[in-house]
């Protein structure tokens, strides 16, 4: 099989304890004719001396400096320098197995897709968990099936795209969880997606990471916005999709509500609360019509809507007897 160029790009902002055993992954590949995209998004700690050293010992290797504007912008800088044929993304505090690139290449040619997708392990602590939700398909799927709400769709990092797929599309610079911003776009352009039943990427959990970090208001924000974002691409495309939508979108408004109220000051985000109630109400117009949620999210559902902070006070209960 001819080996057409890959370019893996691979975003870089203070990640020093773990970028050498990043890179040292990907330089293994046992695909070989790939170009490394390295961009350092202006780190104050050791990461671009790695970034210079790993440089001058693979040729294959392109690091590009620039100010520190965020992971989208990061990922875009690597998205207009690079040049293969397919690309992947990599957070530069995970690592791949050596296969990683060459099973997933080889399944899009087997398949004839555009897209193909592994399994991965969360690294927590040292200890590799397997991920709940992680696949299930045989080889192929249709990209429809993959919009929902599982945590390996919603990820650009653990698949393997033609460039033509971004060839009209960037991550919105500014966003936290940003690939909850694109990544149905993708599926959806998606007929087929080849499936690779392995865990063949490692995600490393970190409490000093975005998603580790503790309440976040802009996050808790971005989120919704992203929500929102899905269920009015999905408006006039699909029904059942958008039906989907529509109950996650009150999934993610109550679980707002609920980290903000706990976790945030009531006083400050009052303003924030009261939007996130009145537009969860807007949606449950429309959701108490379809009915596609199941009994014990109705009920949820149900009680919040009528009962917000009531809602709030017995999660507080729950969580102090579930501990």
């Amino acid at each position: 099989m001819k080996q057409e160029l890959i370019s893996i790009i691979l975003p870089v902002y203070n990640v020093s304890k773990y970028l050498e055993e990043c890179m040292k992954s990907i330089i293994n590949q046992t695909y070989k004719n790939i170009e490394i995209i390295v961009v350092n998004d202006g780190s104050t700690d050791e990461s671009d001396y790695i970034c210079e050293k790993y440089k001058k010992l693979d040729n294959r290797i392109k690091v590009i400096h620039q100010k520190n504007q965020g992971l989208s912008a990061a990922r875009n800088t690597g998205l207009n320098y690079c040049k293969g044929e397919y690309i992947s993304f990599i957070d530069s505090d995970d690592y791949v197995k050596p296969d990683f690139i060459e099973k997933l290449y080889r399944a899009i040619k087997e398949k004839n897709t555009s897209v193909a997708i592994c399994n991965y392990v969360s690294l927590y602590q040292n200890k590799d968990l397997r991920c709940e939700e992680n696949l299930n398909y045989n080889n192929v799927c249709s990209g429809k099936n993959f919009i929902n709400s599982c945590v390996v769709n919603t990820v650009v990092w653990n698949k393997l795209y033609s460039r033509n797929i971004w060839n009209n599309l960037r991550f919105d610079v500014g966003k936290l969880h940003e690939d909850l911003f694109i990544m149905y776009k993708i599926m959806y352009s998606c007929d087929l997606v080849s499936v690779v039943n392995e865990d063949l990427y490692v995600y490393r959990r970190r409490n000093d990471s975005i998603t580790g970090s503790s309440f976040n208001i802009k996050r808790t924000l971005d989120n919704i916005e992203a929500g929102e974002n899905r269920l009015s691409f999905f408006k006039d495309k699909e029904k059942s999709l958008y039906n989907m939508c529509l109950v996650e979108l009150i999934k993610e408004l109550r679980g707002s509500y609920v980290s903000t109220y706990v976790y945030g000051d009531k006083k400050i985000y009052i303003k924030e609360l009261g939007d996130m109630i009145r537009r969860a109400r807007e949606c449950y117009k429309e959701y108490i019509f379809h009915n596609e949620g199941t009994y014990k999210c109705n009920v949820k559902s149900g009680i919040f809507i009528c009962f917000p902070r009531t809602y709030c006070s017995l999660k507080i209960l729950k969580n102090k007897f579930v501990r």
